[in-house]
């Protein structure tokens, strides 16, 4: 039985959906990697040859493109080698829209999926739609389209290989890095349309806002390249701004960090206990209230930092940081006085609200609101992470208002990230 024939009657579905991106960004690096890459183009040309698969040779350029696909492939199979919960598959789409921002080709992917598969190297796990489980009940697959994306992992044979030039997967940071001129470092979006889906893409303005967001975000990701991460490849990081169509646009509507392909940040928090970086356990550094607490700062309200911002009368802990989310996340709150008088139901929880933290009120008075706010947020995150690199040969992850580093690191971190806010704003945070 063939691979593609025995379907998912042998696979474990928990492990599929483990699954990393396959992102197709990865270069060889060390020369046992660029040696291995080489052996393998050369080995697959001549199989594609033999089998008839390919009558005629390469020309240079398109041999190039083959090339850092063999690289890129390899790369990213040997990260998943590491992943024991994926049972070391990752997943990549064959959609051809999906390689504009890869090193690979993606016919030249299409390929080497189909000849490593023969060539023993690889085992696949073709993409399927019709069901929401890989347990192979309703499988399709003889339809073009799918639902999840194709599975792909190395095979002992491939392992093997790696082993014997050198390269084991738990080292694969020293083997294989990121194309990072292939990714901008700074995206920018029209504001949300109608259906309050994200905008669409815009061309980056030119300036020197941007040439210095560039290059600040550029040199952390060439700080992170250096370091080994347990969850597969160094992420590669960018800031994403919003309202790029709007008056009085200055970078100053969001621009948090995110990461491109399945990273960490898009995991569960209980998830990410387990990461660890250059070996070590991790602890993550979250600023309490993050926004109120620079609303405070910027609008040079007087603040106590130490108390707790969510703990208002009887109202339950989770009422109150919803409401002031809402609130923020709209730029305005609503007057105290017509509060007292409203017949809602959360009316005498919204007062309360509006007692503790009368800040809120300037909001509007001010124009703040959650994309400005992130705004600053994320220039001191980016400030954090530089100098936390630069200086204290720290390497950081950021998650939106918290940091995710070494258990080692902590204390240092944790007194960078609250000298950098407070030079930002104004005010000393809560860190837990």
């Amino acid at each position: 039985m063939l691979p593609s024939e025995q379907h998912n009657i042998d696979r474990d579905p928990e492990a599929l959906r483990a699954a990393n991106l396959a992102d197709l960004l990865l270069e060889a690096h060390s020369p046992e990697a660029m040696q291995l890459a080489s052996s393998l183009s050369e080995e697959t040309v001549l199989f594609l040859k033999d089998t008839g698969t390919r009558q005629r040779g390469f020309k240079t350029e398109a041999r190039d493109r083959f090339d850092r696909t063999v690289g890129a492939l390899l790369g990213d199979l040997t990260f998943a080698a590491t992943n024991r919960a994926a049972e070391r598959y990752c997943y990549r789409s064959s959609n051809r829209d999906a390689f504009k921002h890869t090193v690979a080709e993606s016919r030249h992917y299409d390929a080497l999926k189909n000849a490593w598969r023969s060539m023993g190297l690889i085992e696949v796990v073709d993409g399927f739609r019709g069901t929401d489980d890989f347990d192979g009940a309703v499988f399709h697959p003889d339809t073009p389209s799918s639902n999840w994306a194709t599975r792909l992992r190395a095979t002992p044979k491939l392992l093997d290989r790696l082993i014997a030039h050198g390269i084991e997967p738990f080292s694969a940071n020293l083997h294989f890095k990121r194309s990072l001129p292939m990714l901008s470092p700074v995206l920018l979006r029209k504001s949300k349309n109608e259906g309050g889906h994200k905008g669409d893409l815009m061309t980056l303005p030119k300036g020197p806002k941007l040439d210095r967001m560039s290059a600040e975000v550029s040199d952390i990701n060439a700080y992170l390249s250096d370091q080994v991460f347990s969850f597969g490849p160094p992420p590669y990081l960018y800031r994403s701004f919003n309202n790029g169509n709007a008056s009085g646009f200055d970078w100053n509507f969001g621009g948090r960090f995110y990461a491109s392909g399945n990273t960490y940040l898009s995991w569960p928090k209980e998830d990410r206990f387990n990461i660890t970086i250059n070996g070590s356990r991790t602890r993550e550094l979250d600023i309490s209230a993050c926004q109120l607490t620079m609303l405070y700062g910027l609008t040079d309200t007087p603040i106590d930092a130490n108390s707790d911002f969510y703990l208002v009368d009887d109202v339950p802990r989770e009422t109150v940081k919803k409401t002031i989310s809402i609130w923020v996340g709209r730029g305005c709150a609503p007057e105290l006085s017509e509060v007292e008088v409203s017949s809602d139901k959360r009316a005498p929880e919204h007062a309360a609200i509006l007692r503790r933290h009368p800040v809120l009120r300037k909001l509007q008075e001010e124009g703040w609101d959650s994309l400005k706010l992130q705004a600053v947020e994320s220039d001191m995150m980016s400030d954090t992470l530089l100098k936390l690199g630069k200086h204290y040969d720290i390497p950081a992850l950021p998650i939106h208002d918290c940091i995710l580093v070494r258990e080692e690191d902590a204390e240092t971190a944790k007194s960078v990230l609250s000298e950098v806010f407070n030079k930002t704003v104004g005010v000393t945070p809560t860190i837990k």
